[in-house]
């Protein structure tokens, strides 16, 4: 955590002001409980490691991921062998671009790839709105320090589910984060994404660097593209929500 801690102090004299006007690089190491289903859905089955990437240029941001497993598992596969010596298996993304998440705060609308478990998967983006106010943040009261920055622990839940826990340096004024994350009021330091069981460790960051237009524009973006649902406060009923719904809710929070 050496380049964290040296990065925060070099901009430690900027005001808030001058932050939230510049832009913000952040690497994450992420790790990702794998589980079985059915008989084994309460074992582990393996931790798998990524690097998450987290670019703010303005009021537009891009976050994407690169496995560190893909050697480990070069079949796309955690395979275990049961009690009764049956094999079971768990299908992993093999992509080397994963994740991938745009947000723009500005036309509050989204773009993200799905993230498919399979070696070759469909390659299809979505594109979104969203109202500004539908992430729904809890700010809580517990503050802690994690390598020089000051931080404040957050929760986010959608329809009474709980989606994550963060602990977030609001000095770093940030409108979106790791895995599409949107209206969170700070940089993310730290974040456990309940429902993928997945942990978020920011590694580095830096404000004021210079960011090439065309991070903000991956090849990837040029195929094609499926509109989803808007994402409206009024849309949060107890009925629940649709197929497609779910799919995004647990993929792109």
């Amino acid at each position: 955590m050496k380049n964290l801690i040296i990065t925060f102090f070099a901009f430690a004299t900027l005001s808030f002001g001058k932050v939230a006007g510049q832009s913000v690089v952040a690497n994450y190491l992420i790790s990702q409980d794998i589980y079985g289903t059915g008989d084994l859905s309460e074992k582990k089955l393996a931790t798998i490691q990524s690097r998450g990437y987290l670019y703010r240029q303005n009021n537009q941001y891009i976050y994407f991921e690169r496995p560190n497993y893909l050697e480990t598992y070069p079949n796309g596969s955690v395979e275990i062998q049961t009690g009764n010596n049956q094999q079971y298996s768990r299908a992993l993304c093999m992509d080397t671009i994963q994740r991938l998440s745009f947000v723009d705060m500005d036309s509050l609308q989204r773009i993200y790839r799905p993230h498919i478990a399979a070696k070759h998967p469909l390659r299809v983006n979505y594109r979104q709105s969203f109202e500004a106010d539908y992430f729904s943040w809890i700010m809580l009261p517990e503050v802690r320090e994690i390598n020089g920055l000051k931080c404040q622990k957050a929760t986010m839940s959608i329809r009474d589910n709980l989606q994550w826990i963060v602990w977030v340096a609001t000095e770093v004024p940030m409108q979106a984060g790791v895995l599409g994350v949107i209206g969170i009021p700070g940089l993310i330091v730290e974040a456990d994404c309940v429902p993928l069981k997945t942990r978020y460790v920011l590694q580095s960051y830096s404000v004021g660097t210079s960011i090439p237009q065309s991070v903000f524009k991956p090849a990837e973006f040029l195929e094609k593209f499926d509109e989803m649902p808007a994402l409206r406060k009024a849309n949060l009923v107890p009925k629940g929500p649709s197929k497609i719904q779910r799919q995004a809710e647990l993929s792109n929070q």
